[in-house]
């Protein structure tokens, strides 16, 4: 069986063998869940070798998933790419729709693409984790985007100083919150000091001299 899974609704569709297929229903998610796993529990006991497939993505199978694993019933997980890829190969038209990927997954899963996917519940340390991870990435997502607005701005108005220092380094942003304008940096006696400062040692030679002389950077700027 292979199962096609929405957020109000679960579309299943039985193969039996080759080219052979019942017609796709509907299942109200996750309401309708316990008749989809007795009829599962049925067929199971009148078929040898019965399994339930669904695809990997999402969240919205995690209902049907849990209960299918409860029951001792096989559940294994369909990539949503072999799904994809076999659209025009199945009935030779490249269209899809959510009885097809049902009847799809059920396919897939009876050629040997499937791989065992039980439901298990996370530890509360490795929820943390994912959590942490998720929290993280959605600040990375905003970064990029102020990054960018950022660059262009930059670019427009100070184009010369990422030549020396990446957009995103402590020294670059603490200059431009202390200065604002290239103007202001390169009036400022105490450029090359701060800037050694607020590197913190991280600054190559190369982009700072010692002993006060002029930062490559300076030079940039006063060209």
């Amino acid at each position: 069986m292979g199962l096609d899974i929405a957020k109000k609704e679960i579309v299943a569709c039985v193969r039996w063998g080759q080219g052979r297929f019942e017609r796709p229903w509907k299942i109200v998610n996750t309401g309708e869940i316990g008749l989809l796993i007795e009829l599962c529990l049925l067929l199971k006991l009148k078929c040898d070798g019965f399994s339930v497939g669904l695809e990997s993505t999402g969240t919205y199978g995690d209902a049907v998933r849990f209960a299918l694993t409860e029951t001792a019933l096989s559940v294994q997980r369909v990539s949503g790419k072999a799904v994809s890829d076999y659209v025009g190969i199945f009935d030779g038209v490249p269209s899809q729709h959510d009885g097809k990927d049902a009847a799809m997954v059920a396919e897939l899963l009876a050629m040997g693409k499937g791989t065992l996917w039980p439901y298990s519940t996370l530890t509360e340390n490795m929820q943390v984790i994912k959590h942490h991870v998720r929290r993280i990435d959605t600040f990375r997502k905003f970064q990029t985007q102020w990054l960018g607005r950022l660059e262009a701005l930059v670019a427009r108005h100070w184009p010369e100083l990422t030549s020396q220092l990446k957009l995103n380094s402590v020294t670059l942003l603490t200059m431009l919150e202390a200065y604002g304008s290239p103007a202001n940096a390169i009036a400022d006696p105490d450029l090359s000091e701060k800037m050694t400062r607020w590197g913190k040692g991280y600054l190559a030679d190369k982009s700072i001299g010692s002993n006060h002389k002029v930062s490559t950077i300076w030079l940039t700027l006063l060209g």
